[in-house]
Parts: structure tokens; sequence; C-alpha cells
């Protein structure tokens, strides 16, 4: 799970905080990333 974490907070911030362009980057829906986060404690 670490490594998903990682993967997620790069992503957001190479898309500076767009959690869309993030998705996109990470090839996966908007709504899966948004539970991902959940699950996570992102915010």
């Amino acid at each position: 799970m670490q490594v998903e974490r990682e993967l997620i907070e790069a992503a957001l911030r190479e898309s500076g905080g767009n959690k869309s362009l993030a998705a996109k980057r990470l090839g996966v829906h908007r709504s899966t990333l948004y539970d991902k986060m959940k699950k996570l404690g992102i915010s």
C-alpha cells in the first residue's frame, strides 16, 4: 500500500492537484482514485 500511496501522491503533485488529470496519468477512473485516496487517508 505504501507504493500505491507514493504513486498517487506523485501523480497529484505532477498534475498540480488536479484529481481528474492524476487519475488519467495513473490509468484509473476518477472515482477509483477518490476511493483509493479515501482508503489511504490522502486529502
